[in-house]
């Protein structure tokens, strides 16, 4: 095995021969462990503090996934098995982002100050889940399921949320289940006149 990479040759004869044994052998796994080492030294991973406990999950994932790892003359088993220790860091990274996030919560709950970056992390996986909702087609705001009459007083409340307290009108929307786009006919004075 070469000290400073691994290529797709090498790897293909170490998981022939674990084929072979029915087993993952030793060349394999140290095979593994230098994978492993090198995607642990890439610039996105390695000030992680937490980074030997990365390690050890991606090399556990590693071991689950040696024997779904194709090794034909055709195959890329370094393009399979890179993909699978940076799930597993990626993995590892949010869980820890999430484990943050609950101590955080419960420091500000017993009324003491969270971590520095409590701001930035609740931010990244507060647009994480939009970013997931809007993937899976979910609304980002309830619609109603018709339209809904307002009498002058709610019209008056919604034109100063919007105009004075410079409220979002997908906020007001929401809160009074209607469109934004009712809210913006009512701000252009289109729907819901004086004279009605």
């Amino acid at each position: 095995m070469s000290k400073k990479y691994l290529t797709n040759k090498q790897l293909r004869l170490f998981l022939k021969e674990c084929n072979d044994k029915e087993r993952m052998t030793d060349e394999f796994g140290r095979a593994c462990v230098q994978l492993v080492d090198r995607m642990a030294g890439r610039s996105n991973f390695v000030h992680y503090t937490y980074i030997d406990d990365m390690k050890g999950d991606a090399i556990l994932a590693l071991v689950k996934a040696w024997d779904k790892i194709e090794y034909g003359s055709d195959s890329n088993p370094f393009s399979y098995m890179t993909t699978v220790a940076n799930n597993a860091f990626l993995q590892y990274i949010s869980k820890e982002q999430r484990q943050h996030m609950s101590r955080d919560e419960m420091l500000i709950s017993m009324a003491h100050d969270p971590s520095d970056n409590y701001e930035r992390n609740k931010a990244a996986i507060e647009r994480k889940n939009e970013k997931n909702n809007k993937s899976k087609g979910a609304p980002t705001a309830p619609r109603p399921s018709r339209p809904r009459k307002l009498n002058s007083e709610q019209v008056d409340d919604i034109k100063r949320k919007v105009l004075v307290e410079k409220n979002t009108q997908k906020y007001v929307a929401a809160q009074y289940n209607v469109t934004p786009a009712t809210i913006s006919a009512i701000i252009r004075g289109t729907l819901y006149k004086e004279d009605d």
